[in-house]
């Protein structure tokens, strides 16, 4: 690989914190973090911020995950950020009615300041999202398409769906993620260079860190041609977490700005702390048997529940039950292998 990176100018920062990270805080931000989050995001040069979730049902949630989009009218102008928010395809097109739902979802103010609507779908699952980015697109939206668990698909698939993402026109770009943080850096390389074969549309990457690998294929994608990059605060998202947008400013830009620094020790800090995301084995393990994340996310914390018999819990989860997390599948294994209390280490 070329250690040179190319020009930043080429290239698309979209810090997506509010979204990802708001899978460990319910989507809550305390307002002295947004205050300085913004102030830290203009002096990182990020390109775009993602302000959280539009869904047609966002009950129980924080502000970042909304079911109006003119719901995220609190957030401030900016000139120099451009604010998206992602929706779910299926959580609209299983609806007979999805175009009326849309609309809905993606009501507006004239002080809402979104432009950029990320569409999330499983690679496999394409069949209306053509219609889906025109009635986004007609609303006055810049659609991307973000291709989930696109690790798992075989190369005849890989072709297929790449073939059908080139025949989708309005596109403003089209995502990679890594869903499962499976990926290593050639692997990403072949993707992305595939991917840009086949769409006449920017391609973007969404790197997961549970190989610890997620600033890595950052790299390899911007090597290979994506010009569209996602990140986190200290790398805050579900499961492992996400591409640092620490690391990747002081990577594109050659340091990370004094309130980057600010905003990391007195908010991220703590709630890294709190949370605890980050690589571990748990997540390492998950990401080679290609698993959701949230089957580690969602483990029993209490102490005594020793390192062994969480990894063989993990190890335990039924591959083709993998793809997207279900309790009761968890609950099974975890009823099944139920160890008792202090059981301590096996021999």
């Amino acid at each position: 690989m070329n250690s040179a990176m190319p020009d930043r100018h080429h290239i698309q920062m979209l810090d997506c914190t509010f979204r990802d990270g708001g899978y460990y805080t319910g989507w809550h931000f305390d307002d002295a973090l947004v205050h300085d989050y913004m102030a830290a995001m203009r002096s990182s040069r990020v390109d775009l911020v993602e302000v959280g979730y539009v869904a047609p049902v966002a009950t129980q949630c924080g502000p970042f995950k909304v079911d109006r989009l003119d719901k995220f009218d609190f957030l401030p102008a900016s000139a120099s950020l451009r604010y998206c928010a992602m929706l779910d395809s299926k959580a609209f097109l299983s609806a007979a009615d999805w175009p009326l739902k849309l609309r809905a979802a993606l009501t507006r103010s004239a002080d809402t300041a979104i432009d950029v609507i990320r569409i999330a779908s499983h690679y496999s699952d394409l069949r209306a999202i053509p219609s889906l980015v025109d009635e986004i697109g007609s609303l006055g939206f810049r659609p991307v398409l973000n291709l989930m668990q696109i690790d798992t698909a075989g190369e005849a698939e890989i072709e297929k769906v790449f073939n059908a993402v080139g025949r989708i026109e309005g596109l403003e770009a089209v995502y990679l993620a890594d869903s499962f943080g499976s990926m290593q850096p050639g692997r990403v390389t072949a993707l992305v260079s595939d991917l840009l074969a086949a769409t006449r549309a920017p391609v973007g990457f969404h790197a997961h860190n549970n190989m610890g690998m997620a600033l890595l294929n950052s790299v390899a994608a911007i090597h290979a041609g994506a010009t569209w990059i996602d990140s986190t605060v200290a790398g805050m998202g579900r499961g492992a977490g996400n591409t640092a947008t620490e690391e990747l400013c002081t990577l594109l830009n050659g340091q990370a700005p004094a309130a980057m620094n600010e905003l990391l020790i007195h908010h991220f800090s703590a709630l890294k702390q709190q949370y605890g995301w980050g690589e571990s084995i748990l997540y390492r393990i998950a990401a080679q048997r290609q698993l959701h994340p949230m089957y580690v996310q969602a483990l029993p914390t209490d102490a005594s529940r020793d390192m062994p018999w969480l990894a063989r819990l993990v190890q335990a989860i039924p591959q083709d039950r993998a793809a997207s997390f279900d309790r009761r599948v968890l609950e099974a294994v975890l009823h099944e292998r139920a160890a008792p209390v202090g059981a301590g280490n096996e021999n």
